[in-house]
């Protein structure tokens, strides 16, 4: 039992220091200090949390790695493998994302031997910015949809249900 308790602190001792590994130099590049990070989460983040971070004394949690990462303009899918959430990373790299590196329109763009570079940065660009707009347009219709009553969310989960299925909670 103590040897469980040892082997768990010392992993969690190792997670803490690779989320400050990675903290402190995104810090830096984005020229913030430790108050720059609280002052940006507008209340979400307390000085002794971020202190702690950067002294790798905690890693963050899921939503505290995100949040980080945007303050920071860094990618959220390093600061969660930085805070030690790969199943999390892993989770949102199996899932095909229209645009992403595996989108079939954008291997085919930089396949195509006729366009520039430029070219290539231009369709693809606009391609990301039309799926943006779509996703927009989708969460709009789902949201009001919500609001009506038609659908309802899920729980937890951002997707929303149809009549069929209420998702958690009383039907």
């Amino acid at each position: 039992m103590d040897e469980d308790r040892a082997s768990r602190t010392q992993n969690r001792a190792a997670a803490a220091q690779r989320w400050r590994d990675w903290l402190v130099p995104e810090m830096e590049r984005a020229e913030m200090r430790q108050i720059d990070v609280v002052r940006a989460s507008s209340g979400q983040l307390q000085p002794a949390v971020v202190s702690k971070w950067v002294n790798g004394e905690f890693t963050a949690s899921p939503d505290y790695a995100i949040l980080a990462a945007r303050i920071l303009g860094a990618d959220p899918l390093e600061a969660l493998a930085a805070a030690g959430h790969h199943e999390i990373v892993a989770t949102v790299k199996s899932v095909p994302i229209p645009g992403g590196l595996d989108d079939p329109v954008i291997a085919a763009v930089q396949g195509d031997g006729r366009l520039t570079p430029a070219d290539k940065a231009l369709a693809i660009r606009l391609y990301r910015e039309d799926i943006h707009h779509a996703m927009t347009r989708a969460r709009t219709v789902v949201d009001h949809l919500a609001a009506t009553g038609t659908v309802r969310r899920a729980s937890g989960s951002g997707r929303s249900t149809g009549d069929g299925d209420r998702g958690p909670g009383p039907a």
